[in-house]
């Protein structure tokens, strides 16, 4: 799960981890990666690498907090 801002950072949000495991439902939280970030368009690249496997992004949202 990576977010891209509106300047072109790529922010890792997950990595692989979980095993098995189905479903990712959890919060991230960012806080020094997007100090001088700028309003304007984010997008989310969510990957399913498992074999055999097959995923659904049902939903994502994002909130910035002063």
């Amino acid at each position: 799960v990576k977010v891209t801002t509106p300047s072109g950072k790529v922010i890792s949000l997950h990595s692989r981890a979980g095993g098995s495991t189905d479903n990712i439902k959890k919060s991230y939280y960012v806080t020094s990666s997007l100090k001088n970030e700028k309003a304007g368009k984010y997008t989310i690249k969510v990957q399913d690498l498992a074999f055999r496997d097959v995923g659904t992004l049902n939903s994502w949202a994002i909130e910035f907090k002063k």
